[in-house]
């Protein structure tokens, strides 16, 4: 298939997903709906609606958490443990379509090459 001829540029994909916490803001919302939040979609909107929403890095995600009054230090652990490094937003039978569309090695490779980065710049 076409996909399978596609270079990804894993550091440069790492890098994009290093600056970028908004694609994980649907997860975040969703955790908070689940412990009851008031209003989860208007606090993550205050989020990813403030300034440049491809600049949120992990420094403001991890403000923002911190500032969630009412959330236990668990549900906290598990919102800062969500990163654009670490999830895909896929159901589990997402990963034989990756594969089978010959992206899942990359998906997973740009997980690990932002993992990497994301170490290096702590």
């Amino acid at each position: 298939t076409a996909l399978a001829r596609v270079d990804v540029n894993e550091q440069r994909l790492a890098a994009d997903l290093h600056r970028n916490y908004a694609v994980v803001s649907e997860a975040v919302q969703t955790v908070l709906r689940r412990e009851r939040y008031e209003q989860p979609y208007e606090a993550v909107k205050a989020l990813t609606r403030t300034g440049d929403a491809h600049e949120i890095g992990d420094e403001h995600m991890e403000a923002f958490v911190d500032g969630l009054e009412g959330v236990g230090d668990d549900v906290k652990a598990e919102l800062k443990a969500v990163t654009p490094m670490t999830f895909l937003g896929t159901l589990p039978d997402d990963e034989e379509r990756l594969a089978e569309m010959g992206l899942l090695d990359a998906v997973c490779a740009a997980n690990a090459a932002a993992a990497t980065a994301a170490a290096a710049d702590s």
